[in-house]
């Protein structure tokens, strides 16, 4: 029970920067849009949605062995080392509009976690960027015509880095159905199920890594994966100042 806690700790810690790139993509397309250098904060109404837009994850259990199945199949993933990059889709808000796209990398080792958001557009090139190291949480951008810009985390449930811990945080009293799929060539298990945000469908690879995934707001599609990741990955790219709060 205790591993279980400290997974769901860590799930709620990470949920954070999944928010964070819908907000990356979402300005990088306004700034298109409107034309300007463009901050990275969503507009009132969005018009971007990435799959991580969920709700923040809840203390429950899931209803039923395929739901337990998931989150103990993504916690396998939790603990693994490799390096993930990922294309991402997102709807924008004008009908017959092509689907906004984005790079999602994600870098785990040793209990350490990267997850980077890169959004290009006609107004330039975006990067949202968590780095959590234990309770040590850094999140950085970088906008156009700018350097990075890092703070740390008041603490570390206000950390990053984990956009597919954010898709499965609630699956209390969910119905999950579980099939065993090939993803591109590697076998998988995929889960779908509806957390209240719309139909979900999440594959993971034997070992836990995140394979594909599809919700009504988009899709992440795993583009390359290596098993090595270097250590300096883990520096900020910029030194980090205390955030207010």
């Amino acid at each position: 029970m205790a591993n279980r806690s400290r997974t769901r700790s860590t799930r709620r810690a990470l949920a954070r920067l999944a928010i964070g790139a819908v907000a990356l993509v979402a300005g990088a397309a306004c700034s298109d849009d409107e034309g300007g250098g463009g901050g990275t904060a969503a507009t009132a109404d969005g018009n971007v949605d990435a799959p991580s837009a969920t709700p923040p994850p809840v203390e429950t259990e899931p209803a039923d062995d395929e739901g337990t199945e998931l989150l103990d199949l993504l916690a396998a993933g939790e603990a693994a080392t490799f390096h993930a990059t990922y294309e991402g889709t997102g709807p924008t808000a004008g009908a017959g509009e092509d689907s906004t796209v984005y790079v999602l990398e994600l870098h785990r080792s040793d209990g350490q976690v990267r997850q980077e958001t890169i959004v290009t557009s006609e107004a330039g090139e975006f990067r949202q960027l968590g780095i959590l190291d234990g309770e040590q949480a850094v999140i950085c951008q970088l906008q156009q015509g700018a350097d990075w810009v890092c703070s740390t985390s008041p603490a570390g449930e206000e950390a990053a880095g984990g956009v597919f811990a954010s898709l499965v945080g609630a699956l209390g009293g969910v119905d999950v159905a579980a099939r065993s799929e090939d993803v591109d060539g590697r076998a998988a298990r995929c889960f779908d199920y509806d957390p209240g945000t719309g139909a979900t469908s999440l594959c993971l690879s034997e070992e836990g890594v995140p394979l594909s995934v599809v919700t009504d707001a988009g899709t992440l599609t795993l583009v390359a994966l290596e098993d090595e990741v270097d250590p300096a990955v883990f520096e900020p790219p910029a030194p980090p100042v205390q955030a207010e709060g």
